[in-house]
């Protein structure tokens, strides 16, 4: 989203075609719209069978492990398995009264779950925000239309700089044959593979 907005200024065009662009963009199964609607509704959904149901946390993660063949929505980061963002997330939630939801327990429950089995991945900003929103009484709905506007500030950000500060046309200047990378290889993401087919 931050590129497709950056282009957009490059080519000289509006604030407003570069905000609908960027939006646009912000549409992921894995970053941005959907990736937000699946972590509510994770969330939600493990927060009924858990509490109201009575079925044990364990059984329902592992049950959702096995039908998505993937980590839960709102848990895990492509890159690094930490999210620097939840530690100050979590304070500011703590100085404004919003830590004690069941919503938010329960996305710390399954973080420790998660870690003490083999997956090792930990909660992400987009799980933290889907359970301290549900924790608010957001349906699913209020939740992906409140988070469809959050990526408007760099978006707008990427614009401003390539629009005001750089030549026209000039958003990578280096083409990628350049670019010595001498970091690891690729990796394959055949858990996220699987979620597409």
């Amino acid at each position: 989203n931050n590129r497709v907005s950056a282009l957009t200024g490059s080519a000289r065009a509006t604030a407003f075609q570069a905000l609908a662009s960027g939006t646009s963009a912000s549409e992921g199964v894995f970053f941005g719209g959907q990736a937000n609607l699946a972590a509510i509704n994770l969330i939600k959904r493990v927060k009924s069978k858990v509490v109201d149901e009575k079925e044990g946390l364990e059984t329902v993660i592992d049950k959702e492990i096995r039908e998505t063949r993937s980590f839960p929505a709102g848990f895990g980061r492509p890159i690094i398995n930490s999210d620097e963002r939840i530690p100050p997330a979590i304070r500011l939630a703590k100085e404004l009264g919003f830590d004690k939801g069941e919503h938010l327990s329960l996305a710390l429950k399954i973080e420790k779950l998660l870690l003490r089995k083999r997956y090792r991945v930990k909660l992400n900003i987009g799980g933290l925000t889907a359970a301290l929103c549900a924790d608010q009484g957001l349906s699913e709905l209020e939740y992906y239309c409140l988070t469809s506007v959050i990526y408007s500030a760099g978006i707008m950000a990427c614009y401003f700089d390539a629009s005001h500060k750089q030549p026209a046309g000039m958003l990578f200047p280096l083409s990628c044959e350049r670019v010595a990378y001498q970091g690891k290889n690729s990796r394959k993401w055949e858990n996220f593979k699987n979620r597409l087919d």
